[in-house]
């Protein structure tokens, strides 16, 4: 796609995708083109990999302002609600402190979802910080139909549930930094660790209905009560279609190269 020239800040600049420029007008504080340019990037190469349009919630945190930080990069329509008044720092993400603090996505599964389905899709989270907490990263659950991650619990595992009443499968995990995904294909289930597979699993007491709770992000809505609230820093959140591994692997360099171009890497 063509960028043609627009003038922004008094200089003559290459005007963002249709996309961005879409997110860039929800946000309260306008990105400079600095902030922007990065972000413009990603989303060229998502699309380049085939792993953009397959995104039903992408929330971007590492970006310049709290409450950009919470609309969604895919769907910028869709705009979350922190509570508790979570740290920000700009270009990071959220700092939520495991006690009250969390962030509301705004991004319902049985109700957003058009790529991932009952049985088929994945989520995962980029964390800046290696805790070992037995909180979630991101949750919603109720009886049949639980969506969950935690990257390392108290006994340094990894766990993960889609549409699962069970506790849901385990992967060892000593450093919870970077992209954590957790994929459900059918009846298997499958971690992937900055884009690695970490082995197939065998998933438990299913259901093929989506989620009908929000996901939150730094805590778990349990059937609408929040609890198991997590200490972490947290840069990007997202649920998608059902990848290969080699669209994992694409997926978590494209982030990552983002992450380390605003100095947010882990």
């Amino acid at each position: 796609m063509a960028m043609h020239p627009v003038r922004m800040a008094g200089l003559l600049r290459p005007s963002p995708s249709r996309e961005v420029q879409a997110w860039a007008d929800a946000c309260d504080v306008t990105p400079t083109w600095a902030q922007l340019l990065p972000i413009e990037r990603m989303v060229r190469r998502l699309k380049r990999a085939e792993v953009w349009a397959d995104n039903d919630a992408l929330l971007l945190m590492a970006v310049h302002d709290a409450q950009a930080a919470c609309i969604d990069l895919r769907f910028p329509e869709r705009e979350g609600t922190p509570h508790g008044d979570p740290a920000f720092t700009p270009g990071r993400g959220f700092d939520f402190d495991g006690s009250n603090d969390y962030l509301a996505t705004g991004f319902v599964p049985s109700t957003h979802c058009a790529s991932a389905t009952g049985t088929q899709g994945c989520h995962g989270v980029y964390e800046r910080t290696n805790v070992q907490d037995a909180g979630f990263a991101y949750a919603a659950t109720k009886t049949g139909a639980s969506l969950s991650l935690r990257t390392r619990n108290a006994s340094d595992l990894m766990a993960g549930q889609y549409n699962s009443s069970a506790s849901g499968v385990n992967a060892p995990s000593t450093d919870s930094r970077g992209l954590t995904v957790f994929q459900r294909d059918g009846d298997g289930g499958e971690f992937f660790k900055n884009g690695v597979s970490q082995g197939p699993e065998t998933l438990t007491i299913l259901t093929s209905a989506l989620i009908d709770l929000e996901i939150y992000v730094g805590a778990r809505n349990n059937n609408g009560v929040t609890a198991d609230y997590r200490g972490s820093d947290v840069a990007l959140w997202f649920m998608a279609g059902k990848r290969a591994a080699a669209k994992h692997a694409a997926f978590t360099s494209i982030v990552q190269a983002y992450m380390a171009e605003v100095g947010a890497a882990a």
